[in-house]
């Protein structure tokens, strides 16, 4: 049903939110890689997608991280969360944190 709704929807953009809170990592990728789908409609989760950054999982991570890549700048507060991201120890994370960084600082 998700996938079915419009990519810019308020309400399927808060629902991946949503998902970034639950305690199954293979949910929580699905709602860092849902925002990264969302367009404009993620704007109001830059906070969630920060705190994604810093998740256990890697995959989570890269997602929070590309769907920051797709806001651009209207992610920059999540700046000093994608700043410690170069610094990830593992090679695809720090990819995406690279991509991350040009858009947040532009």
């Amino acid at each position: 049903l998700l996938r079915e709704m419009s990519n810019n929807d308020p309400v399927l953009a808060a629902a991946y939110a949503q998902m970034l809170t639950r305690p199954d990592p293979e949910m929580r990728r699905s709602g860092a890689s849902g925002l990264g789908r969302a367009g404009a409609a993620a704007e109001r989760h830059v906070t969630a997608l920060a705190r994604a950054v810093t998740d256990t999982d890697k995959d989570v991570r890269g997602f929070a991280l590309m769907a920051i890549t797709m806001l651009g700048n209207k992610a920059a507060s999540a700046r000093p969360q994608v700043e410690a991201a170069l610094k990830d120890p593992d090679d695809w994370v720090r990819g995406w944190a690279m991509a991350a960084h040009r858009q947040v600082t532009r």
